[in-house]
């Protein structure tokens, strides 16, 4: 693919917000200053980076924090205060959770104020902060390539479900590597899928819950980050599925079966699984609904999903062999042909769950899940260990001891292994007092000023002919 080009960046002063400084329609991707510079630092809302794989109607929800549905991808960037426009900074993308977006951090988090007032106390060195847009119909990406075939291409828009978001990542930190002055050698999308190393200096990423899995995960298939913060993320998808978790009781599934009984009166799912999704808050259903669109996406007729057979009324050849406790196969939107279920000419995208309508694993499911997205088995793989030790990566880890996802076992056990990967003093993690997004300000007050000293000493240290590391 073409590598994404912004026109060069320029330096606004003036009160306006949202002040527009190109106009929609230019072949170039859009620039806004939200908050303008000053005294403090500023962001700016960049439109149009990976529109080319992320076409309008595929890859958002609308209508998040009172806001219109962007029609184009955008993303938000931190500007330190007193940046000249030219002196290179290191750079930290954060990836949001699931249920939300880029805006999450700005609007919801006021991120500006937390770095500014990192930078004006002295505790952060200045860096540029990047936040993409993971979000996509069913709640959240995973920020990998939704794909039919996970071997298959993520150029073929045939293979391509409910987005490439992975590709998406790469093809963001491209254009803004490109864009803002950077300490580091900017990261080149073509080089890296023609399998060239790139170098990982003055490059960090940090991402919480969703995006702390795509933290890990993006660093471990890309190893170009030096600072790697993973906040309250899933980290074993085999334990979310088959093992009892010691804070819910019960795993996943029973979980899961249990809220389906409390709203319905049966424990045997059908196809009103979806309408219990509640992506506002940390929710079983939402998160294994999320996992099946990035990780088991279907598209096809309705008859190709098992669950249209418990539709009103069923869909006739949705369930072959009969039996709706076997089930497992979720029609989630149609993206084309007649209102009516049953015409012919209908396409529908959805997700296929590693558990069945009766609570049974599907293995035929879960095994792609673990080989291919689970951040255990990755970390198996020992080229992928010695990526990460080539990029002398460094990692911050931690979730609340009364996580409402049960992701406290999972880290606790998946800790060990890490470190075992990695040089020794390569991991620092914690577990706090709360649940899964409790004290995320405060938890970021800590880390984020913790990758940007990280990124800063990782440049000292690359142009140190005989680095030390503590």
């Amino acid at each position: 693919m073409e590598r994404v080009n912004l026109r060069p960046r320029r330096i606004l002063g003036g009160g306006m917000v949202l002040a527009s400084l190109l106009l929609h329609g230019c072949e170039d991707p859009q620039v806004e200053i939200v908050l303008p510079p000053g005294p403090s630092g500023h962001l700016e809302r960049i439109f149009g980076v990976g529109a080319d794989l992320l076409p309008e109607g595929q890859w958002t929800v609308p209508a998040l924090h009172g806001l219109a549905p962007p029609t184009t991808p955008e993303l938000f960037v931190y500007e330190p205060p007193g940046h000249d426009g030219v002196t290179p900074l290191p750079i930290l993308y954060l990836l949001h959770g699931l249920g939300g977006d880029h805006t999450f951090f700005p609007y919801t988090l006021g991120i500006r104020s937390l770095l500014d007032d990192a930078i004006a106390e002295g505790r952060m060195e200045p860096a540029w902060v990047v936040m993409p847009n993971g979000l996509q119909s069913q709640g959240g990406s995973f920020f990998v390539d939704s794909l039919l075939d996970d071997h298959g291409s993520v150029s073929d828009p045939a293979n391509v479900v409910f987005g490439p978001f992975a590709r998406y990542l790469l093809a963001v930190m491209d254009a803004m590597e490109s864009r803002y002055p950077f300490v580091g050698e900017p990261f080149r999308l073509d080089a890296f899928l023609a399998g060239e190393r790139v170098a990982s200096t003055g490059r960090g990423i940090l991402g919480f819950g969703m995006g702390g899995y795509a933290a890990l995960m993006s660093s471990i298939r890309a190893p170009v980050f030096q600072a790697i913060v993973a906040h309250s993320p899933f980290v074993d998808l085999e334990r979310v599925v088959r093992e009892t978790d010691p804070r819910l009781g019960a795993t996943w599934r029973v979980r899961i079966g249990e809220e389906f009984l409390a709203t319905y009166g049966t424990l045997l799912l059908d196809h009103r699984l979806t309408e219990l999704a509640d992506y506002d808050h940390p929710s079983l259903i939402a998160t294994i609904l999320a996992m099946g669109s990035a990780f088991s996406p279907r598209r096809g007729p309705l008859a190709d999903f098992d669950m249209a057979s418990t539709l009103t009324p069923p869909v006739p050849g949705a369930d072959p062999d009969g039996d709706p406790g076997t089930n497992h196969v979720y029609p989630l939107r149609r993206i084309n042909g007649a209102e009516t279920p049953d015409e012919s000419d209908d396409e529908w995208i959805g997700a296929a769950l590693p558990m069945d309508a009766s609570g049974a694993v599907v293995d035929a499911i879960l095994l792609p899940w673990l080989l291919n997205h689970d951040p255990r088995i990755a970390l198996s793989d020992p080229t992928a260990v010695q990526g990460l030790i080539d990029s002398g990566a460094r990692v911050w880890l931690d979730v609340g001891s009364s996580d409402e996802l049960g992701l406290e076992d999972d880290l606790l056990a998946f800790v060990p292994l890490i470190e075992s990967s990695l040089p020794a003093g390569s991991v620092l993690w914690e577990t706090y007092a709360g649940g899964h997004g409790d004290r995320l300000r405060e938890r970021l007050e800590t880390s984020i000023p913790w990758a940007a000293s990280t990124l800063w000493e990782g440049r000292q240290e690359a142009a140190d002919p005989a680095p030390s590391r503590h």
